[in-house]
């Protein structure tokens, strides 16, 4: 409890000084990325509280769970927050629109999503390996004494994490791209029409 108390209460204040912006998710692309921050910066920070729990430490130290919080704190949180940081600082700092909106809105999305398909399989792998470690026979014998099970049940569930970590580097394409077109044909402007 100690752990989450100054942990949520830099959530609720980043909740509270989002929301009294004028900005909202449907209209404002850094709004998006920061909201997508606070969220997976919340869960990051619930997990870490209960990892820190020796039993469920047990469980998960060594297995894809660890991994997964870690991808959940690095993409998830830090991620989308630089993504927001940027967008919303690379017009201002050369007073010009992004050259593609729309392709800074899908690399919301295609991050979005490559977040989720790297996180959700690696909670999944983690889990399905702590609990294959930890089974027993009827005789109290290890129920899967072969490291290489563990290993050939995770399989499918990596692969779903290089397609999303894949899904991210090509957001990641798009965005330099965008700013690299942006400077490109760049036109003089203000830029107070960016949200």
């Amino acid at each position: 409890l100690l752990m989450w108390m100054p942990l949520w209460g830099g959530l609720i204040n980043g909740w509270k000084t989002l929301r009294s912006g004028e900005a909202r998710f449907s209209d404002s692309l850094v709004y998006r990325f920061f909201a997508c921050s606070l969220i997976f910066y919340g869960i990051t920070t619930f997990e870490s509280a209960v990892l820190s729990m020796k039993s469920v430490s047990a469980l998960t130290q060594y297995s894809d769970w660890t991994i997964a919080h870690l991808h959940n704190g690095m993409m998830g949180w830090n991620g989308m927050l630089a993504f927001g940081i940027i967008y919303w600082l690379v017009p201002r700092l050369f007073n010009v629109n992004l050259w593609s909106q729309r392709a800074a809105a899908m690399h919301f999305w295609i991050a979005l999503v490559g977040v989720l398909l790297s996180v959700i399989p690696l909670y999944l792998s983690g889990f399905t390996q702590s609990m294959m470690w930890n089974s027993l026979d009827e005789l109290g014998n290890l129920a899967y004494p072969d490291f290489i099970e563990s290993i050939e049940a995770s399989r499918m569930m990596w692969w779903i994490r290089v397609l999303g970590g894949l899904l991210y580097l090509f957001g990641l394409i798009l965005m330099t791209t965008n700013f690299a077109l942006t400077w490109l044909f760049r036109v003089k402007e203000s830029c107070s029409t960016l949200k």
